[in-house]
């Protein structure tokens, strides 16, 4: 059986303007990081447009309600049972374009006589499960660096590889929750998938319970994320088998929300200290914006003002995720794999250069797929290759996965 995975973005803001309504599934043309709900509420109504404080929490209690009662009707342990499904691929192969050339899909190439950064970001369009395999691979690549590290044993040969939802009260405590250290933790795992608010479910999940299900309903993932949690599962697993420490590092839907609708100058002012430091000055970041939103402006037009409260929200967007993660590189050390959506990683604009900015030393490794038609000679068939300003790896997978 063929399954196409295309026509679905890795865009930033899911489109939840009422409590309760999961992210949808989005055409990949909108923007690059607005839905288009996201975009039409950017000029008032839908959470935080005009609606007091208190509705607001009452809507996001009830929220949380709604979400647990759902969770426990579904039989959230289910999740627990549920094996990923395995793929034939046919064509996959990684573009180095510092070196200009093809190499076989083996994440192990990352590990370069001590040269990998500290940081290595990997893109993925969210509904894609050859993206989430991809992810999985470099995760475990990683990890088994760390591992021979650790036993000063040779890496073996590369192998070619075929109720606690977050409500708007939550935003007030700006933290990261986490357990006292229970490994050495050399390496983490980086989730745009979680918020940092997120974080005592993470650790529990990873070093306490180990169940999935009970990790899916205390963060509300249908109506927090939305997109399939069985594409994540192994990589959850793994995690959890190795004590590799989960880190939420996405910021409240409703914050962002807030500021897509009324402005960084319109945020309560209680909130303002919890901005992270925002570069809302960077040309190039700004005009991949533009450039995105431009589809979006031709069918809904958007005043000049709600175009500039917007990319405030897709900057602080970015920013507190580059945040979260540089929080946790510097009071914790070790390597982060931080997974995210590519239009968040290309172009290095959106987290690695705000994480790079933040910590200094090795630039991040970033990583994006793409997924295209390929040759008969068993090559991606596209014009030319992407430079080093898009990424340091481009992964190219198939349109479609054969189950």
């Amino acid at each position: 059986m063929r399954i196409s995975c295309m026509g679905v973005a890795a865009c930033l803001l899911p489109a939840a303007d009422s409590a309760g309504t999961a992210p949808r599934l989005l055409p990949s043309a909108p923007c690059m990081s607005m839905s288009r709900s996201a975009a039409a509420s950017a000029q008032g109504g839908g959470v935080g447009g005009g609606r007091s404080r208190r509705e607001l929490l009452q809507r996001g209690a009830a929220a949380v309600a709604a979400s647990a009662a759902t969770a426990a009707l579904s039989g959230a342990a289910i999740v627990d049972a549920a094996e990923p499904i395995e793929y034939s691929l046919v064509n996959e192969r990684i573009f180095d374009t510092q070196r200009r050339s093809f190499l076989p899909p083996a994440p192990q190439r990352l590990i370069r006589a001590g040269t990998l950064s500290p940081l290595v970001c990997v893109g993925e369009e969210h509904s894609h499960p050859l993206h989430h395999r991809m992810e999985f691979n470099i995760i475990k690549a990683v990890h088994a660096h760390h591992q021979a590290a650790e036993s000063n044993e040779p890496l073996a040969a590369a192998e070619s590889s075929e109720p606690l939802a977050v409500g708007l009260e939550t935003i007030y405590r700006h933290h990261q929750h986490l357990h006292a250290a229970e490994s050495n933790e050399p390496l983490a795992v980086g989730l745009e998938m979680f918020y940092r608010q997120h974080q005592l479910a993470l650790d529990r999940y990873v070093f306490r319970h180990g169940s999935l299900g009970r990790l899916k309903l205390e963060t509300g993932w249908d109506d927090m994320w939305g997109y399939d949690f069985n594409n994540y599962t192994k990589i959850f697993r793994f995690a959890r088998l190795n004590g590799v420490r989960l880190v939420g590092l996405n910021a409240p839907i409703q914050l962002v929300s807030m500021v897509s609708k009324q402005g960084l100058d319109g945020l309560p002012r209680e909130l303002r200290p919890l901005l992270p430091d925002m570069d809302l000055h960077n040309e190039r970041h700004r005009q991949r914006f533009d450039s995105a939103i431009a589809a979006v402006a031709a069918v809904h037009p958007v005043s000049g003002d709600a175009l500039a409260r917007m990319y405030q929200a897709q900057t602080l967007w970015d920013e507190y995720m580059s945040e979260s993660a540089a929080n946790y590189l510097s009071s914790r050390g070790g390597r982060m794999v931080l997974l995210a959506g590519s239009r968040h990683i290309e172009s290095r604009d959106g987290i690695p250069d705000r994480v790079h900015r933040r910590l200094g030393g090795a630039e991040p490794f970033t990583v994006v797929p793409l997924s295209v038609d390929w040759t008969q000679d068993g090559l991606p068939d596209i014009d030319h290759p992407p430079g080093p300003s898009f990424a340091d790896w481009v992964y190219f997978t198939q349109k479609e996965l054969i189950v």
